[in-house]
C-alpha cells in the first residue's frame, strides 16, 4: 500500500469508516464471472485521479524607454496536471451460499500524467480454471538485483509486458514477457479474448499499430 493510502486508511480506521478501509479504497468492479457452481468471481482494480496545481511566475514583456529597461506588469500563470492511477487488481471467489472463499492481489503500480491512463490497466484471459491478467510494468520489478520487496512505478518509460497467471486457489505466479526495446508498447486497454485460449494483442510504435495473438496452453 503507497504512503498516501496507508494515511487515508488511517484516517478512516480512526473515523470508523469501512466505505474508506484500505480493502475497498478506490477499487472499481470490472468483471463478474459466475461460475458453474452457483458461485462467482468478482475481479476489480484500483484506481483514482489525482490533479496537481502549481503556479509559474512570468514577466510576459521586457523592453527599453530613454530612462532605462523595463520589465511590463508581472503574471503569475496556473498549470494543472491529471495524475492517472491504475494499481493492485483483486480477485474475489465467493462460494454459492454467498461465503468468501479466498481473495487474492496482484500487486501493480502505475502512474502516468496528462495521458488518460493510455498505457496502464490491463487484459484479461479465462482459460479453464485459470485467469491470466497481462499489464505493463516496470521493468526493474524484474531485476534480479532488486532489493526486498521494493515495487517500482511504471510511469511511461522503461516498460515490459508482464502476464500474472492466477489458480483456482487464488495462488498468483508473474512473468516477464517482453521489454519495449522493440519500440512496440501494449495498450492493454485493447486487447480482447478472441478465442477460448486466444489473447489479441495490440500495441503501438512510432510509426503505427501492431497486433499480436497470445496462445495459452
Amino acid at each position: 500500500m503507497r504512503q498516501k493510502e496507508k494515511v487515508r486508511a488511517l484516517q478512516a480506521e480512526q473515523n470508523n469508516d469501512p466505505r474508506r478501509s484500505p480493502e475497498l479504497y478506490n477499487y472499481s468492479l470490472d468483471r463478474l464471472i459466475l461460475r458453474s457452481d452457483g458461485g462467482a468471481v468478482l475481479v476489480a482494480e484500483q484506481f483514482y485521479i489525482e490533479r496537481e496545481t502549481y503556479y509559474r511566475d512570468y514577466y510576459p514583456t521586457y523592453g527599453y524607454y530613454p530612462y532605462g529597461y523595463y520589465n511590463s506588469y508581472y503574471r503569475n500563470s496556473r498549470d494543472i496536471d491529471y495524475l492517472y492511477n491504475y494499481n493492485d487488481i483483486i480477485v474475489v471467489n465467493i462460494r454459492p451460499d454467498g461465503d468468501l472463499q479466498w481473495t487474492a492481489r496482484i500487486p501493480k503500480w502505475q502512474e502516468t500524467r496528462n495521458d488518460g491512463g493510455y498505457y496502464s490497466s490491463y487484459a484479461m484471459s479465462i482459460v479453464r480454471d485459470k485467469l491470466y491478467f497481462l499489464f505493463n510494468d516496470d521493468a526493474r520489478n524484474f531485476d534480479p538485483k532488486r532489493k526486498g520487496d521494493r515495487i517500482y512505478k511504471y510511469t511511461g518509460n522503461n516498460e515490459m509486458m508482464v502476464l500474472a497467471e492466477m489458480n483456482l486457489q487464488g495462488d498468483v505466479q508473474t512473468y516477464p514477457v517482453i521489454s519495449s526495446d522493440g519500440g512496440v508498447t501494449l495498450r492493454p486497454k485493447m486487447c480482447k479474448q478472441t478465442g477460448l485460449r486466444e489473447l489479441l494483442l495490440f500495441g503501438e510504435a512510432k510509426r503505427g499499430f501492431r497486433l499480436g495473438k497470445m496462445i495459452f496452453n
